[in-house]
């Protein structure tokens, strides 16, 4: 009994096989030469934002992950949230960088000390003296 249905099994498989085999090759070979499954601009329009719109909710994923493992601040997953989704209401537009780099400010004690080591030392690119081969 179970050869018969091992045999039974083996023959739908390749049936099936068969199948989806012949299914791809009608897909792809067209003997006019013309292939009517081409998709048309506003389908790869269609397709490109749906795409992008996963991107987005993929990095919105991503900035909860990397805050629950202690990467991001609070602050810093709102502002990129909501970053992101001030993008998906735009059609066909991503997240840059040059969207982020208003936030790309020290705070603290690092502004500070920069201005005070500038005046106690000078500017870096004045004291480092230029390679006499140039």
């Amino acid at each position: 009994m179970e050869k018969v249905e091992s045999l039974i099994s083996q023959s739908h498989h390749s049936a099936s096989m068969h199948h989806v085999q012949a299914s791809i090759f009608d897909i792809h070979y067209n003997p006019s030469g013309l292939n009517q499954q081409e998709p048309t601009k506003e389908e790869y329009r269609e397709m490109t934002e749906e795409a992008r719109l996963r991107c987005l909710k993929a990095l919105k994923v991503s900035f909860w992950r990397q805050y629950e493992q202690g990467v991001l601040t609070e602050l810093a997953v709102q502002i990129l949230r909501n970053a992101a989704s001030s993008a998906e209401d735009k059609p066909l537009r991503i997240l840059n960088a040059k969207d982020l780099n208003k936030y790309w400010v020290l705070h603290g004690v690092f502004p500070w000390l920069q201005i005070r080591l500038t005046r106690k030392f000078g500017n870096a690119e004045e004291t480092i003296p230029k390679p006499k081969n140039a």
